[in-house]
Formats: structure tokens, C-alpha cells, sequence
């Protein structure tokens, strides 16, 4: 993005969020974390979903994205903020390894941020 307003945390989730997605089975377990009902995010997800996943598929000029946005009444900048945080406790399998009853394990960075091993 040429704006020189940018914000690097949406800069940092589109391109995150681009890496993961490129793996089909961690796409699979975003999906089924942004559906999950307890997912405070899910019903703008829902609502944004076709964008939201060709954001995260695009790989061509990130001007002709902004020109196909521009036209469906978006922008990049925004579309950016509607991807949707992932939550420790909601992702797929690490629920019931948060609450003590599962094979997988929880560590924390040293930053303070937990995350799940799977």
C-alpha cells in the first residue's frame, strides 16, 4: 500500500493472514473459527466472507484489487480491518487443551501470548 496513512497492524493482518491462508488446512480451521458462534466477529465474517476470502487469495497488483474494491464500494484499507482476530481459546481443537482436557498444550511466547501446539 502506497497510502501514506497506512496502518501497520492491518498491513500485518492482510499479509499474515495471506500466509496462512496459502495452507489449505489452517484456511479450513480460520473458517470454521471465524463461523464458530462464540466468535465475536462471526456475523461480520459471515457478512464479508466473499470479500474477505478474495483479499486473502489475491495475488496480483495491489492498485487493480483497490480499483475492484473501489467499485464494489470498499477499499483495501477496510477490507483489511474486517479480517477477523483469531482467539486463542476458539481455535479449532485448542478449547479443550485451554480448559486442561486435551492432548495439546498451550505455551506463551516471550511476549506474554499464549498459543496452542497442535
Amino acid at each position: 500500500m502506497s497510502n501514506r496513512f497506512v496502518n501497520y497492524d492491518d498491513l500485518a493482518r492482510l499479509e499474515y493472514g495471506r500466509m496462512l491462508w496459502r495452507n489449505v488446512r489452517v484456511r479450513a480451521m480460520l473458517i470454521e473459527h471465524w463461523s464458530d458462534p462464540r466468535h465475536p466477529y462471526r456475523e461480520r465474517f459471515l457478512a464479508n466472507r466473499r470479500l474477505i476470502e478474495h483479499v486473502l487469495e489475491y495475488r496480483g497488483e495491489e492498485a487493480i484489487l483497490e480499483h475492484e474494491l473501489r467499485g464494489l464500494g470498499t477499499s483495501l484499507r477496510a477490507m483489511m480491518r474486517e479480517i477477523p482476530p483469531v482467539f486463542g481459546s476458539f481455535w479449532p481443537g485448542c478449547a479443550q487443551a485451554h480448559e486442561g482436557q486435551g492432548a495439546r498444550t498451550w505455551s506463551t511466547n516471550e511476549h506474554g501470548r499464549a498459543s496452542c501446539r497442535i
